[in-house]
């Protein structure tokens, strides 16, 4: 400090000693360095969280406060471990203590309680709000693990409890806790998952579930192959099918060494960058794009240099994929919110409460009505109309309930007609006013954002265990059906006749929109795909792999002409722009940025 320092109103920290290093994420102070620290004779990580929020002021460091961790927010609803502890404390005279992880909940209980957790479930409903839900609840030994500086041990507790070693007995009794869970206490062990009512929402909720609770099975254990063995395996022979090892797939492309993508920028968005970019003209000519990321940032910035336009802050997670029309963006946030932006200003405009979290992206009617639809995890659409009332524009909401399950997939928006699915595997078709027409039922969620014919005459779907369908537009009965190796999220993309299958098969397949048998054609992807390929033209395909990897693919004979690799995991969907005989590719990344590349052919 200097003698200057004492007459500050706000004493900043100093310099840190030497070997000793910081930095700040998200406002919290984090340190580091190259000694080897140790914390309740711990070895510390590299960079370790002090709790602390600073600001950054001329390079120098002030105290703001501390992070509140004894809370979280849930589908934009607060979670306070005190409320939740206290209470148990007085109601049922037993200690306990909550964790939060990843927002997930979980609750320990200290006693020597001998009840299975849906019992436990059932009592803690009684005296708790009702949004208060647990992912796991385990009643631990009476004995409070806690460190030297006589704080709970949160590592051993977690360790001893939340995880198991993986055995016969162990797997049985954890399936069938889940099971009672869900209200199945008696069920015949020969019968498979599916037939006892279960969904595939339900399937995959297992699958995550034991993949949590046995580290070693997450380690030698395929996710796609365990759901799949869910979905065909009786409870009494899942032990001997359960895959043991994985098989490595050969997933060496050819790629030309001659690069055809070139970093030209990006945009710094703070967090993950899952949403997949809108690239739109604006009133004036110029072209821009806009996503969303993980810290509730709706970004827009020109191309292709990303210089920001506007930044606006929502108050949860956007991994919904934003649209464009009529000089406004729509997103959905984790918060339950559907918000309208000025795509000019990045001023919010207007907002629709929806019942839970909104991961789904907005679909827009081009046809005159300006209308937007989405889904929520309510398992209702959205429809959001502007309608210009004495010169201003007012905002006309309606909704209509189409499941009991979450709608994740976009809403298809065909000239008079509407197709939603839900995560039940629910297909429903809608006039534009949001009255039911019919539906069908599938055994499968559905992820994938359903495609039309160019006549409308057919609908393709694809359900995540990796059924492709193709319907027909009058009552959805199937008229083809094609089956590939792997889950899929990823929407389908249609174009001259040629349909674009992405999954986790590490395959890009191209098909006939007849769907026969044989395929036209396969490409080898470098890892699993999540997001949807990306047409150049009518020459080449981008595609981005869950490892980062943004692929070029010929359309004639799918053989991979060059690849980038970007810094982080890739879940978000790239997206074509041209300028003048210019080609850029936009795509978001886990690395917390948004890249823009140059695409030379």
């Amino acid at each position: 400090f200097t003698r200057n320092d004492i007459n500050l109103q706000n004493v900043p920290l100093g310099e840190p000693v030497p070997g000793t290093k910081y930095c700040v994420k998200n406002g919290e102070l984090f340190l580091g360095g190259d000694r080897k620290c140790y914390i309740d004779e711990k070895l510390a990580p590299e960079w370790y969280a002090t709790g602390d929020m600073v600001l950054v002021k001329d390079g120098r460091l002030y105290i703001s406060g501390r992070i509140n961790r004894d809370q979280v927010k849930i589908n934009g609803k607060k979670m306070c471990r005190v409320v939740i502890q206290r209470t148990i404390k007085e109601i049922f005279s037993i200690e306990s203590h909550v964790k939060f992880i990843d927002n997930r909940v979980y609750l320990f209980l200290f006693s020597d309680l001998d009840l299975p957790e849906y019992k436990l479930r059932s009592e803690l409903k009684k005296v708790l709000p009702p949004h208060y839900k647990f992912d796991r609840i385990k009643v631990a030994s009476d004995k409070i693990p806690m460190t030297l500086h006589l704080k709970i041990d949160e590592d051993k507790l977690c360790c001893d409890v939340l995880t198991l070693e993986l055995t016969e007995t162990n797997l049985n009794n954890t399936v069938r806790e889940f099971l009672m869970l869900r209200g199945y206490c008696s069920y015949d062990s020969c019968q498979i998952l599916v037939n006892l009512g279960l969904d595939s929402l339900d399937m995959m909720q297992l699958s995550n579930y034991l993949l949590d609770i046995f580290p070693t099975l997450a380690l030698s254990s395929d996710p796609d192959s365990l759901l799949q063995t869910l979905f065909i395996c009786p409870l009494d022979r899942l032990w001997e099918t359960l895959p043991k090892q994985v098989t490595p797939k050969d997933t060496q492309v050819p790629y030309d060494k001659t690069n055809k993508l070139t970093v030209i920028s990006r945009a710094n968005l703070s967090l993950c960058v899952d949403s997949s970019p809108v690239v739109f003209t604006t009133s004036t000519g110029l072209v821009r794009y806009c996503v969303g990321s993980h810290s509730g940032v709706l970004f827009c910035g020109t191309i292709p240099e990303s210089t920001e336009i506007w930044r606006c802050q929502l108050p949860d997670r956007i991994e919904s994929s934003p649209c464009f029309l009529l000089s406004r963006v729509y997103v959905g946030c984790y918060d339950g919110f559907i918000y309208v932006v000025s795509s000019d200003t990045g001023t919010i405009e207007y907002s629709v409460r929806t019942g839970d979290q909104v991961k789904c992206s907005p679909s827009t009617d081009t046809s005159g009505s300006g209308s937007v639809y989405c889904g929520s995890h309510d398992g209702k659409l959205y429809k959001v109309s502007p309608q210009l009332d004495q010169g201003s524009i007012n905002f006309v909401t309606k909704s209509v309930e189409i499941d009991n399950k979450p709608i994740s997939a976009s809403v298809l928006v065909l000239s008079s007609v509407l197709v939603a699915c839900s995560l039940s595997g629910k297909v429903t078709a809608l006039n534009k006013k949001l009255g039911h027409l019919f539906s069908n039922q599938f055994k499968a969620p559905i992820f994938s954002s359903p495609v039309s014919s160019t006549d409308e005459s057919s609908v393709f779907i694809a359900l995540v265990t990796g059924d492709i369908l193709k319907l027909s537009t009058e009552d959805f009965s199937v008229q083809q059906k094609i089956t590939t190796n792997g889950l899929i999220y990823s929407k389908l993309v249609l174009d001259n006749g040629k349909l674009y299958i992405t999954s986790h098969d590490h395959l890009l397949h191209c098909y006939p929109d007849s769907l026969p048998e044989h395929q036209d054609w396969s490409c080898n992807t470098p890892h699993k795909v999540s997001s949807s390929p990306a047409l150049v033209g009518d020459s080449a395909i981008l595609l981005s792999s869950t490892d980062g990897t943004v692929s070029v693919v010929e359309v004639k004979d799918g053989q991979c002409i060059s690849s980038f690799a970007l810094p982080g995991k890739c879940f978000s969907s790239p997206r074509v722009c041209y300028l003048g005989s210019d080609v850029y590719c936009i795509v978001g990344c886990r690395d917390n940025y948004c890249y823009v590349l140059k695409l030379y052919l």
